[in-house]
């Protein structure tokens, strides 16, 4: 099917020259392309890691704005699970808490050229332990070849953004092999989620305005195409979920950022409701839209707060939120059909701005600006 066609945006193909909404289109595509590459390929990869069949004491990931969204995504996974903590490090220095011993460090950048990631990658390296790098090309992929260290490797020439279907199944496949999780059997079943509810899902972008729900049984819900047009016309996303749904709603704001073009808050519940609630009585109000991301892993706890906030908040105050649930017997599938949820709705905001959803002029602009003040030489020492 064409995603322009189910979309109503056929008149928009050409504003899209990275073919964006294609890509999100191709997610099942892209997650069944990865479940085949790195889990047969895992085992041999990580056969050097020190940590192979010892006990983890926690996971440590490094990475930078669509490289760190993968570690998020593993919180959100292992939350409920009596697993080792995720620690999620999206800075220029690695905690001092993280050793050699029991701790998987997982060093991630796209490009493989991200100062920050590279300067923890050096840290870990001189503090003797021995990292797993995922990367399509650059300097982790040279230093990971130099160093003899496990490297996953991304495919080429994507926006780093668009990587996640893999980076998310290289990870998933090194909690695998590592016995930290056990999700080989379930990518199956979350990619065939997702692939029947696609065209009925990206048809519901272009119409109605009502929640949706995404479940086994099909799309319910008229559709979000109004709520879609109040972003592309000026009204900003200001996102809200819960453990284990965090992830996503992030994702959902930096996808806002990065594909829109547009400002974008996210705040996870219940902790906004000690706080944040209080803007929604200031004169902006109606400059705000709220979105919501819903799970079946939703406490009565935490529908009484989130009817609160539907109810008798926004709805009183004539403010429509958009919510978008999801609802499966497996909480990989929920996570990945968000994820997908989310980025679709943010690229047809920009198509409907008339705005490419690709290029990110300013990020390249302070890259340029970095690599004009700051030498490669100072972080990566004498890595290379």
């Amino acid at each position: 099917m064409d995603p322009y066609s189910l979309t109503g945006l056929t008149g928009k193909a050409g504003v899209d020259k990275g073919k964006m909404l294609e890509r999100v289109y191709r997610y099942p595509e892209d997650l069944e392309s990865a479940f085949q590459m790195y889990y047969a390929s895992g085992e041999k990869v990580l056969s050097a890691l020190p940590l192979v069949g010892e006990e983890i004491r926690g996971i440590v990931l490094s990475g930078m704005g669509g490289s760190a969204i993968g570690g998020l995504f593993l919180k959100d996974l292992l939350f409920g699970e009596e697993a080792p903590p995720v620690i999620v490090e999206r800075g220029l220095r690695l905690p001092g808490f993280v050793t050699r011993k029991k701790y998987l460090y997982v060093s991630v950048s796209y490009s493989g050229n991200t100062e920050e990631t590279l300067r923890c990658l050096r840290e870990a390296i001189e503090r003797g332990i021995k990292p797993v790098c995922v990367s399509s090309n650059g300097y982790l992929q040279r230093v990971a070849e130099k160093k003899g260290l496990p490297c996953f490797k991304l495919p080429r020439g994507l926006p780093p953004r668009v990587s996640f279907p893999y980076m998310a199944v290289a990870l998933l496949s090194i909690l695998d092999f590592l016995g930290v999780g056990s999700y080989k059997e379930e990518i199956p079943g979350a990619i065939d989620f997702i692939r029947r509810i696609r065209d009925d899902y990206f048809s519901r972008l272009s119409k109605g305005k009502d929640a949706v729900e995404l479940s086994s049984s099909g799309v319910s819900g008229e559709g979000l195409g109004e709520h879609i047009s109040e972003f592309a016309y000026g009204k900003t996303p200001v996102i809200y979920s819960y453990a284990p749904y965090v992830s996503p709603g992030y994702r959902a704001k930096t996808q806002f950022n990065e594909n829109a073009k547009v400002h974008a808050f996210y705040g996870e519940l219940p902790e906004v409701n000690h706080n944040e609630i209080m803007g929604w009585s200031c004169e902006a109000t109606a400059r705000f839209k709220p979105v919501v991301l819903r799970g079946s892993l939703e406490a009565q706890a935490m529908k009484h707060r989130i009817d609160f906030l539907l109810d008798n908040l926004w709805r009183g105050l004539g403010v429509e939120p958009l919510v978008v649930t999801v609802k499966s017997d497996s909480l990989l599938a929920e996570l990945l059909t968000l994820y997908f949820a989310v980025d679709a709705i943010s690229v047809v905001a920009a198509l409907k701005r008339g705005v490419d959803p690709t290029p990110v002029d300013t990020i390249s602009r302070l890259k340029e600006y970095l690599a004009e003040h700051i030498s490669p030489e100072e972080y990566l020492g004498g890595l290379l």
